[in-house]
Formats: structure tokens, sequence, C-alpha cells
């Protein structure tokens, strides 16, 4: 898979956010969102690359951390699938605390 708006569930929105991306117990990289919806996300990172199919976890801004696991991978890009789609309430703190529009559909 290369990122196709076809295979989504959801909307993807462009965003700018920072997050915090976690491979291993002992791996952890800072990362940019660039960009994000109830279901998924894409980062770009200059640390080591995921494998397709990993699970790992994404902690958006100062959000909890949420389990995603690794649909495809692109140079400094990789595309996560959320585990558990991101709640409405979450997608309405990141618009209101951020200044982002995200929809949950």
């Amino acid at each position: 898979m290369t990122g196709n708006d076809d295979n989504r569930r959801a909307k993807r929105h462009e965003v700018l956010l920072s997050g915090r991306f976690r491979q291993s117990s002992w791996h952890v990289a800072s990362v940019e969102i660039g960009n994000l919806s109830s279901g998924g996300c894409c980062i770009v990172s200059g640390a080591r690359a995921p494998v397709e199919g990993q699970a790992v976890s994404l902690r958006i801004a100062d959000l909890k951390a949420v389990s995603a696991k690794v649909c495809w991978v692109a140079d400094d890009r990789c595309g996560l699938i959320f585990d558990t789609p991101l709640t409405p309430e979450v997608l309405s703190r990141l618009t209101s605390h951020y200044g982002i529009e995200i929809s949950s559909a």
C-alpha cells in the first residue's frame, strides 16, 4: 500500500503536529504528523524506518499514546492505521487546542 486515499475509511486532513513515535521499548523518536484522521495518519521522521506491518505507538501532541500498525513506508514517511480509531472527543480536543479541523467520518 502506498497511502492511496481510496483505501481509507476516514478522510485525512493536512496538519502539522509534533509527536513521539515508539517502535520498541528502547527506540523512540520525535516525528511530525503530516496528515491525520480518526483512523490513521502519516508521519515524517529522520529516524530509523519502521517495517510495514510493524506494531508501534504514537503520542500525538500532548495526548495519550495510541497503538497503531505501519501500513506503508516510503523514504522518511510512513502511514499508520490506529488499532482503535480516535474518538470524537480526542478529535475535538485537537481541533480546539491546535486550531485544526479533523472530521471523525
